[in-house]
């Protein structure tokens, strides 16, 4: 009897000790770890109501909260191979680090998320197992993946607005209050997500000086355009520039390449040609720099037509002259007031076709969009043509070579109450993009992260 008592304690003890390893080691794993810190990063643990300065290999708990100020960021590792950055002026909270749950196909997986309440997070998952789920929320989204290079970016002034953009492989996003509502986007791609009260849609259309007005001898006489450039303000040197290219990307994009696509439509086939354009326009000819009295900075950048074209493959048509902003009375000087009406109007009905794409774009649920309602229901489409008719021109730019650029938008919050009454109630309550090319300010980002290395 005593041999048995024995036994069973030592059984006793084998267990508890084996029970106390898992729980602890359980407890050990479900940690991430600050591995980079620069600048002023601070964390809030868990249960703690003192944010402390971040330091390197600090371990970061469910609940605790990261802060990144400016000219600031930090790095975590949740795994070795798998990293995240914070970038700077953001908050990212953690909630929750390898938690066990059953996913659609009612398999275990374990869950990592971390919520990007405002900023800017680049994850980086090179070695994720196959049973892990990486998840970046926002207030509008969710963002998974199991292995890939994303960034998830939130504003918090605009209610939530929040942009992811893949980079390598694929992400599935979906509506945060809504996970049926959810689109599939591959590499180069990104989408948009927020609230539909606080919603802006927009299309940006361009009108071309027909060569009958421009005259066919100005047309012969002209030289070949040589430079493309952009003028952009910002609080110093580096944001102002980074607006600057941004636009000058969008003046390439919507340059013709024959006589019905544009540069936009080469990318939109060709995703992965995005990288080697960005990349070339990332190091575009800084043309001039401006201190205004106001303390902002203005900065001009162009780049070369012919090195675009040897980087895409391209030839693009029309090209008269260097492509650049100027003024309203110039233009009208220049080109006469039937060009100016002629060609503005060219630009606002491309504008609104570029817009009522945006609108058949809306994620309605998983895979599915409006454009797809469309085909059982034809007076989706008369509505959608009513709603742009009365879109707002949001800004004019008038070019050297005689084309205009116009923006037309239109308030999210009109469309889910003009649409129900034809659709029905499937709008949810916030708006989710169809995947559209990466635009450079996304994909500066990686550059960013890359050059920091």
């Amino acid at each position: 009897m005593f041999k048995n008592i024995i036994l069973k304690s030592v059984f006793f003890l084998i267990i508890f000790t084996a029970g106390t390893l898992f729980i602890s080691t359980s407890l050990a794993s479900r940690s991430a770890t600050v591995t980079a810190v620069v600048g002023n990063v601070e964390i809030l643990q868990q249960n703690q109501t003192k944010w402390t300065l971040a330091k390197t290999d600090q371990e970061v708990f469910e609940g605790s909260k990261i802060r990144t100020h400016s000219n600031s960021y930090c790095e975590v590792m949740i795994s070795k191979g798998n990293t995240f950055r914070i970038k700077e002026n953001s908050l990212v909270s953690t909630e929750s680090l390898w938690n066990p749950q059953k996913n659609h196909d009612n398999k275990v997986v374990r869950v990592v998320t971390f919520k990007l309440e405002d900023g800017y997070l680049l994850a980086k998952l090179d070695n994720l197992p196959k049973d892990v789920r990486f998840n970046i929320e926002t207030p509008v989204s969710i963002a998974g993946a199991s292995g890939t290079v994303y960034s998830v970016s939130v504003s918090e002034k605009n209610y939530g607005k929040s942009v992811v953009s893949v980079l390598s492989k694929k992400v599935i996003v979906s509506s945060v209050n809504n996970p049926e509502k959810n689109i599939m986007v591959n590499a180069y791609k990104r989408v948009e997500s927020a609230p539909w009260q606080t919603a802006i849609l927009s299309g940006r259309g361009t009108g071309i000086l027909s060569k009958a007005i421009l005259g066919k001898m100005a047309v012969q006489d002209a030289q070949r355009g040589t430079w493309i450039e952009a003028s952009a303000s910002g609080p110093d040197k580096k944001s102002a520039t980074l607006s600057a290219i941004s636009r000058l990307s969008r003046q390439f994009l919507s340059l013709k390449t024959s006589k019905d696509k544009t540069l936009l439509d080469k990318l939109d086939d060709f995703p992965e040609h995005s990288e080697p354009f960005y990349r070339t326009l990332s190091k575009a000819e800084l043309k001039g720099i401006t201190e205004k009295a106001d303390g902002t900075v203005e900065v001009t950048v162009r780049e070369k037509i012919r090195k675009i074209e040897e980087v895409m493959g391209v030839s693009f048509m029309d090209i008269f002259a260097d492509i650049y902003p100027i003024p309203l009375a110039e233009y009208g000087q220049k080109f006469g007031p039937l060009a100016r009406v002629t060609t503005r109007r060219a630009a606002q009905v491309d504008a609104q076709r570029k817009l009522a794409e945006t609108i058949y774009g809306t994620v309605i649920k998983s895979g599915s969009t409006l454009h797809d309602m469309t085909l059982k229901n034809d007076v989706i489409t008369s509505t959608v043509q009513g709603i742009v008719r009365g879109a707002q021109e949001q800004k004019t730019t008038y070019y050297s070579d005689g084309s205009v650029a116009v923006t037309m938008v239109i308030k999210g919050q009109t469309l889910p109450g003009k649409l129900k009454i034809v659709a029905g109630d499937v709008f949810g309550q916030n708006y989710l993009s169809s995947p559209e090319v990466i635009e450079f300010e996304n994909f500066e980002g990686f550059m960013d992260a890359e050059a920091q290395k």
